[in-house]
């Protein structure tokens, strides 16, 4: 089964103008009461979009749970269902050399 951490993973943030990006929680972009800015460049981020974003796939899991059970029993499972998420860039392990 696939699963994301939706409020507690790491959403990465990347300005397609000039290059910089950061990393939020959901929780974080969830809280959010002021604006979040470009770290590089000070332009904001639409953060209403932002927000209804991490609400739509926390209401996109719990859809794809209720299918899976049957007649809405958690505790009976009917399907596994993977949602079609692609991975287009892999993070590649950081390699420490100790001398």
């Amino acid at each position: 089964m696939f699963e994301i951490d939706v409020r507690k993973g790491i959403w990465t943030i990347k300005h397609l103008t000039c290059g910089a990006s950061f990393q939020m929680t959901g929780d974080k972009i969830l809280e959010a009461t002021q604006t979040i800015n470009c770290q590089n460049c000070a332009i904001p981020v639409n953060i209403s979009y932002l927000k209804d974003s991490v609400i739509n796939l926390m209401h996109f899991q719990e859809n794809i749970d209720r299918a899976s059970q049957r007649h809405n029993d958690p505790s009976k499972k009917v399907w596994q269902i993977d949602p079609p998420i692609k991975i287009i860039e892999e993070e590649k392990p950081l390699l420490v050399r100790v001398i």
